[in-house]
Parts: C-alpha cells; structure tokens; sequence
C-alpha cells in the first residue's frame, strides 16, 4: 500500500515500542504490549477527536449555507454529491439513489432563464478535467465518453438523432444544452418546515469472538436544524393603509428555482459495469458472490466513489476505517492499520477491503453457521450491524457461537424471517430487504 494513500503510521507505530525498550533494555513482552495497546489507545482517540472536528466543521458549514438556502441547505453524504458555486446562489447536486441532476438557483426564474443556466452548470461539469473527475463530478465520467450517453438519458428516442450528431470535439456543450432540454421545474419555498429526520442510533455490539474485532454499526447522518436566514434575498413590502400605524414589512417570501433531470433507469447497472474487473477480482480472492458485492456497493453508497457518511464511512462500500478498516488491515494485509479517506476514495482499493471485510464475517465470525444461505442473510445483516446484533437477535445475547446452534436448526426462510423481525434497529431490517432484492439484478452481470 502507497504510504501517501494512508497515514504515515510505521515510524509512529514502532517509536513508543521502541522507547519503551529503550527505558527499561531487559522489559518483558507484557511491557511492550502494553506500550502497543497505550499507543493504540491513543491512535483511537486521535481518530475520534478528528471526527469530532469534522463533524463541528460540517455544522457549521451548513448553519452557512443555511442562511441562503434554509429549508432546500444540502451537502454530500452517501448516496448525493453537492457542489455549491462560489456564491452559493446555484446548487448542483447529483442524486445516486434517484437518478437525477438538480439543478438549484435561489430566485424565481422563468423557464428559458434556468434552461440557460442549467446548460451553463452541466457544461462546467462536462468540462472537468478526467483526472479531476472521480473526486470533483463523479458522475462525469459517465457523461464524457459518447458510448454511454444513450443510456445517460432517460427519454432517448426524442433525442437520439441529436446524441448521434455530436462528435467527441464538441460535444460537451451540446450535451449539457441537450440534458437541459429534458429537465423539469419547480419553486421551492426556503422557508418551509424542514421535516425532521428520525434519528436512529445503531452501534455494531462488541463480538467476543477471539480472532477479529466487532464494527461500530453505521448510523444515518443527522443534520443540524437549519437556520432561518435573518436577511431576505429579496423583499417584498405592503405598506399598512392606516395613518396612526407605520409601514409594515411583510414576510419575505424567499424561493430558490429548481431543474430536475432524470437519468436513464439503466444508468446505476451502466456504473456497476465500471467496476466490473476490481468486484471479479476481490470477489474471487476473498470468496464472496460478485453479485453480492455489487448489492452491498449499490445500498451503501449507489455506486458513488466518494461518498461519505456521517460515522464517517468511505466509499463505495462505506468502510468504517477505525472498525472494518483495521479488521481488514490486520487479517488480509498483515498489519492492523488506520485507512484513509484518500485510501479508501481510491475503487480498487475500497472494494478489496469491503469484500475482505465481507470475508471476515463470513469465514471467521459466522463461520459455525452451516448452511449457507442463512449464513449469507447474516453477514449481510452484520454488515450494517456488527455480528453481536446478529447474535442477540436469534439469543438475546451477543455469543455467536450460541446464536449459531439455534439458528443451524433453522430453515433460512426462518433465519432471514427472524432477522428482519428481531435485528434492533429498523435501518438494518431495510437493508436486508434492500441488499436480497437488489442481488437479484446483479446475477450474471
């Protein structure tokens, strides 16, 4: 592994060891352990400390943005990237999970003004640099080689004639006017009751079995409630007929103009296609089902390469580096290591560790389970959740070994039955729905 892709941790991992040598030349083993476990500590509260920085930076960007955009504010998570321009009057945002572009502006504008300005913001994307485009556009890629762009579209007969027309040297800005075509509007009001997000706390339980550590379970982004911004973008004012009372202000109505583009329903198996080679490969190294691996890619992150959550997780296959991370590290690559977010951006990569990780559960955790259906519909289940929670929900008890005699007499109708009814937190009762389901798409691909 390139030591530029994750953090510099030799020189710092062995220093205390050796210092604690150093002080006592004659130590045991059990002082040296100890100065390991001391520093690991310290390592785990380092990377929870930048979290937490994290997290305060990300609040307080969006109580800025929030002063213009109100109830419409939006960042990048999982399954959505959003790019704010310099002003933050214009929003462009590129929903995974929907299939959609939207474009936003902060006014009301007509028809042929966003048209325009969406054009103008599509063909800024189109025009990224490749080598920035992974990281900057995700969905970029997609757009600039002309093979995909009768599947990038939705309504492709209208257009077909046009899409054929443009040829590789000007094409962008006659793809971006010709996507601009197909978008819909709306007015949103930016004052409106953000409706609140239910807030689902799912810590993965701590395993006790020996050969690997538990995961920390992922739990949904929870924003900040947005601000109401306490100067209107633009006012409109009603001036009071009586003489005894002044001029009265009225409540500024405060609207942003949105452009919805949808893409192709074809698109999402398009991007699974990109990643073909790296699922084969990792998929067959670390013996797990393709066609899984591509259901965990497409539920945890649509097959965004940079998103991001808020535990934080990265990726495509949203590694915990501090959990599954360090699992993977220590199993597979031989040292129990700390990855980066850059590490962990990088396709390859995220997928080799997510379907390591993939492996742990299954060959190590689960491995007392028999059957192997049932013991697929739980390492799914502890993908999400930690296989602690997988245990509890068959025993009541996090001991996987138990958990495993009650489920081997099972059937694995029964097994996935009793997971989606008794797993503790409904956001993983859903992903085993969302995970089987989706498997199904991605069997022969």
């Amino acid at each position: 592994m390139s030591s530029k892709l994750h953090w510099a941790i030799l020189p710092v991992l062995f220093s205390p060891l050796l210092q604690a040598d150093q002080n006592s030349f004659g130590g045991s083993v059990d002082s040296m352990r100890g100065a390991f476990e001391s520093f690991a500590s310290e390592k785990r509260k380092s990377w929870q400390e930048s979290v937490d920085e994290m997290r305060a930076k990300q609040e307080a960007f969006e109580a800025e943005l929030a002063k213009q955009w109100g109830s419409e504010t939006e960042v990048s998570d999982r399954k959505t990237w959003v790019e704010y321009t310099k002003d933050r009057r214009v929003k462009k945002t590129v929903d995974f999970e929907n299939n959609q572009i939207r474009i936003s502006v902060i006014g009301d504008l007509d028809q042929t003004e966003m048209k325009a300005l969406v054009a103008e913001q599509l063909a800024d994307m189109l025009e990224t640099r490749s080598s920035e485009a992974n990281q900057e556009y995700p969905v970029v890629t997609d757009m600039q080689n002309l093979a995909d762009r009768q599947v990038f579209i939705k309504d492709q007969q209208p257009v077909l004639a046009e899409l054929k027309a443009i040829n590789n040297e000007q094409s962008n800005t006659k793809l971006a006017a010709l996507l601009a075509k197909t978008a819909k509007f709306e007015s949103k009001d930016l004052d409106a009751e953000k409706p609140a997000k239910t807030v689902v706390t799912a810590p993965r339980a701590e395993d006790k079995a020996p050969e690997v550590k538990t995961t920390e379970a992922k739990k949904p982004e929870v924003k900040k409630p947005v601000e109401k911004a306490p100067e209107p973008i633009a006012a409109k004012t009603t001036v009071v007929a009586k003489k005894s009372e002044p001029a009265q202000q009225a409540k500024p109505e405060r609207r942003a103009t949105v452009a919805i583009i949808d893409l192709s329903k074809k698109w999402p198996l398009e991007r699974a296609k990109k990643y073909r080679a790296d699922v084969e490969r990792f998929s067959e190294k670390m013996g797990i089902e393709r066609s899984l691996a591509y259901a965990i890619i497409y539920t945890e992150s649509s097959f965004n390469p940079v998103a991001v959550s808020g535990i934080p997780a990265y990726g495509l296959m949203q590694v915990v580096p501090t959990s599954a991370g360090r699992d993977v590290t220590k199993v597979h690559f031989g040292k129990e290591e700390v990855l980066s977010p850059e590490y962990l951006f990088t396709p390859d990569k995220n997928i080799e560790v997510g379907t390591g990780y993939l492996n742990i559960l299954d060959k190590r955790y689960l491995r007392k389970i028999t059957d192997p259906t049932s013991r697929k519909y739980c390492t799914i289940a502890a993908y999400n959740t930690g296989a602690g929670n997988v245990a509890k929900a068959f025993t009541g008890k996090m001991n996987i070994s138990a958990a495993a005699q009650v489920i081997n007499a099972m059937t694995p109708q029964q097994v996935y039955d009793t997971l989606v009814a008794k797993l503790p937190y409904e956001e993983t009762q859903r992903y085993m729905g969302k995970v089987t389901k989706i498997e199904k798409q991605f069997i022969g691909l």
